[in-house]
């Protein structure tokens, strides 16, 4: 398998050298953008997800959320102070997405939609989180944000907070839910300073770099290897036929023992657990498909710039992997060709996918499935616990709404390993016990 060659390592490297040359966290740097102006630039990953929901009409697909179980004395004033308070601090909780004469634009409002609080019964419950989940969000001209309190009984709640993925990414729900904690704690404002780096410089400061020479030598390394790639592989069975994008999930875990082998072949490989599973997600797609030469889709968070840590919103870029399966002998070869797919990947982080794709397939429509029609997610943090003080709070686990590829195979937990794959139901024969998934 051939290496990543010194103009790739080096083009991350100048991009790295100069991200750290901004002292974002000292609010000094020139990029800040002043709070008075009417509309903002969206960054790169928002302006993919905005122009793919605007293709798809409204839906549900980009929905994201999450759910606690708060068992205790509740103080509700407390938490209705907390959820302004961070809506407050953070633009995108109070953030719209309009269609400008310049394209899509983030309108800032003066505050976010309120907490509401409703009594529900128990066996309702289920209803209704899927209901506010799935329930699709008017981007241009509402915030795309849904709190909600179900009470369910005297010291009996359920915390639910809804958005579109232009609003947050995986990574700011945790970031939302240890702030709310504190807020809370502190009795609904823990009177930490207001943001010097918030995400509104974040996405004019990315989307600049896209100019950059170094973002489009990413761009032209990384679209160069996939103009080499055949169009996707179908997914197992090729019964798919998408008509809309609902879909149906299958969950399944591998034992401690067997993940402890993948991640001893990953060391031994001198790789990482994610590349093995990698690997394996491209065993499947070439006996299933038959092709040897396949791209699979991964989102990473851009939040390599100094300063996002603390961030609410939606720092996500999706990398293709261009994954070269001919010729292998073993599984371990499939190792080899996943890890330069990967090293490949990682080196061009700083592509957008779409500036990618238009360089691949340029003129295509909107509606296309793209350069890839399996995603792999990897979860390798577990989602941390919300403290809430005299409170026991559980988190409740919510299906998404909507398949987005034609599979997508999620990986979760550090210690077992849970795959849940989905995949659109409209037309799919893919049941619980289905084996192809």
């Amino acid at each position: 398998m051939s290496e990543l060659n010194g103009n790739e390592f080096s083009t991350l490297e100048r991009l790295r050298k100069a991200r750290q040359e901004l002292n974002f966290e000292s609010g000094s740097f020139a990029g800040r953008l002043p709070l008075e102006m009417n509309e903002y630039d969206l960054a790169p990953g928002q302006e993919s997800l905005w122009f793919v929901h605007e293709a798809q009409g409204a839906g549900a697909s980009f929905n994201i959320g999450a759910a606690f179980a708060l068992d205790g004395p509740l103080d509700v004033s407390s938490l209705f102070r907390s959820v302004d308070t961070i809506t407050r601090r953070h633009e995108p909780l109070r953030t719209c997405f309009p269609a400008t004469r310049e394209g899509p634009k983030q309108r800032v409002m003066p505050c976010g939609p309120p907490l509401v609080q409703t009594a529900v019964k128990p066996q309702e419950l289920d209803m209704h989180l899927q209901r506010c989940l799935s329930e699709p969000f008017e981007i241009g001209d509402t915030v795309p944000v849904r709190w909600r309190l179900f009470r369910l009984a005297e010291n009996k709640h359920v915390l639910l907070l809804a958005v579109h993925h232009l609003v947050s990414d995986g990574w700011s729900l945790s970031v939302l839910c240890n702030e709310l904690a504190d807020h809370y704690n502190a009795g609904g404002d823990d009177g930490r300073p207001d943001m010097l780096f918030r995400y509104l410089d974040y996405a004019h400061l990315a989307k600049s770099a896209t100019a950059s020479k170094e973002i489009r030598d990413q761009v032209d390394v990384l679209a160069g290897r996939l103009k080499h790639v055949p169009d996707s592989v179908l997914v197992p069975g090729q019964q798919v036929t998408r008509s809309g994008f609902s879909g149906k999930s299958v969950r399944c875990e591998i034992d401690e023992g067997c993940a402890h082998k993948l991640r001893s072949l990953a060391v031994s490989q001198g790789t990482t657990l994610y590349t093995v599973l990698l690997a394996a997600v491209g065993t499947l797609l070439m006996r299933c498909g038959g092709a040897s030469e396949m791209t699979v889709g991964s989102p990473v968070a851009d939040r390599n710039w100094p300063g996002v840590q603390k961030l609410i919103g939606c720092f996500l870029n999706t990398l293709a992997l261009p994954l070269n399966l001919s010729g292998v002998q073993s599984f371990r070869d499939t190792v080899d060709a996943a890890k330069e797919a990967t090293g490949l990947a990682l080196a061009c982080a700083g592509a957008p996918y779409d500036a990618v794709l238009a360089k691949v397939r340029p003129g295509r429509a909107v509606t296309d499935p793209g350069l890839f029609r399996t995603m792999l997610i990897f979860q390798n943090t577990p989602p941390a616990p919300m403290k809430l003080d005299g409170l026991s709070v559980n988190r409740i686990d919510l299906e998404s709404p909507g398949a987005k590829t034609d599979l997508r195979v999620g990986l979760e937990k550090p210690s077992t390993i849970t795959v849940p794959c989905k995949s659109p139901c409209d037309q799919a024969n893919v049941g619980d016990d289905d084996p192809s998934l």
